[in-house]
């Protein structure tokens, strides 16, 4: 399943200068199951950017998505 978004997450890392790109992997979560947890790194402006470009691309996988978290 994580492997699946690997495409995405080096598209994105190279489109925004700066950034990276995480993920998490969980198999056997409490509340939400199988799942990965995906994210985005690095300087403010470019981060929302692909942020945004995440969650466009995420629209191919159709996935559901769950609780967001911004840290700053």
């Amino acid at each position: 399943m994580e492997a699946t978004l690997t495409p995405l997450m080096q598209s994105l890392e190279a489109r925004f200068e700066g950034v990276k790109v995480f993920s998490l992997p969980s198999v056997d979560h409490p509340v939400h199951g199988r799942h990965v947890e995906l994210g985005v790194k690095g300087l403010e402006a470019v981060v929302a950017q692909a942020y945004t470009a995440m969650l466009e691309g995420l629209q191919a996988f159709d996935v559901q998505f769950g609780p967001e978290l911004v840290r700053k």
